[in-house]
């Protein structure tokens, strides 16, 4: 299956300041966006990494009707100095056609630099959307849509945000169910510590005319200090009868009873807290793929480690 395959085997496209560095299989350039259509099954590692001011890069990527794919998308700097405080623009547009599959995951891998990161995808009827998105330190405002258009279409969306330091992370997630039968999940994940911002906003809008759709969300942030600025609103907007809908959100510390039973353990108070918030952020996580996996976990127990 793709969702367990070796990153060794995938297709890698090396993307630098949005260009190419060749237009080898599956790729190509319109417009000034990088083109990739997947009309069977393929695993394709996008390596996008940026070391100019000014930059950005734009990708579409359309997945056939019935087709399986696993995208691996890698954001980093090279020479990230040279960027400034100016944002990279990202932006990803999906469209997944009947009965497609697409596993999608987005790995910021550099604290260095700032990133305005946009994804939009459009699902057709019976397709599956999975997407992982893990940003582990840095400045980011990410703005993700996803449009379930087709009759059965679902999605599940999964957020690990990690911050500390002067870090300033924002994410706005929205998912439209605009037909009958369509199905969402979505489960966010942050931690927060020093001064750091997270703000999490999500939006699941049931439309009218998509009766029987099913909407659960789920986000939580644990403040790690007491001078964090960490705010979660999740929403629900339901314009059909006949739905099954619901979301949580919460701010808040470390659970006190867990920290006490890991400390009757001989665990410090420190080291109970970094495991229990690595923990709480790898809930999240694709467990499909163990390298990208333990690349996470490696990075999220560094971070806190630091602190």
């Amino acid at each position: 299956m793709l969702c367990n395959m070796s990153t060794e085997n995938m297709t890698v496209y090396d993307i630098k300041n949005g260009t190419p560095a060749d237009r080898k299989g599956k790729l190509s350039i319109s417009g000034g966006a990088v083109c990739i259509d997947i009309s069977d099954t393929a695993a394709v590692m996008l390596n996008m990494t940026f070391d100019a001011a000014g930059t950005g890069s734009r990708v579409n990527i359309s997945i056939a009707d019935g087709a399986e794919a696993y995208l691996v998308e890698k954001y980093s700097g090279a020479g990230a100095a040279a960027l400034g405080a100016e944002a990279v623009q990202c932006g990803v547009n999906i469209a997944l056609g009947r009965g497609s599959t697409l596993k999608h995951q987005i790995l910021f891998e550099d604290a260095s630099f700032t990133a305005a990161y946009s994804l939009k995808c459009d699902a057709s009827a019976d397709s599956v959307y999975d997407c992982y998105q893990s940003n582990i330190g840095g400045t980011a405002g990410c703005s993700t849509e996803i449009n379930l258009n087709g009759c059965g279409a679902s999605v599940s969306s999964h957020l690990i945000a990690f911050c500390s330091g002067s870090d300033d992370q924002r994410y706005d997630i929205r998912i439209n169910h605009r037909a009958k039968g369509t199905r969402s999940r979505m489960t966010n994940c942050g931690a927060a510590a020093d001064t750091s911002k997270c703000i999490i906003d999500c939006v699941g809008f049931i439309e009218k005319g998509a009766s029987g759709s099913d909407a659960y969300q789920k986000s939580r942030i644990i403040s790690l200090s007491p001078h964090v600025k960490a705010h979660v609103s999740p929403a629900l907007l339901i314009d059909e009868y006949d739905v099954s809908a619901g979301h949580s959100g919460s701010v808040g510390g470390i659970d006190a009873e867990a920290l006490y039973y890991m400390q009757s353990r001989g665990i410090s108070r420190a080291e109970a807290a970094a495991m229990f918030t690595a923990g709480f952020l790898m809930g999240a996580a694709d467990k499909s793929n163990s390298e990208l996996y333990e690349d996470i976990e490696r990075q999220v127990k560094g971070k806190i480690s630091a602190l």
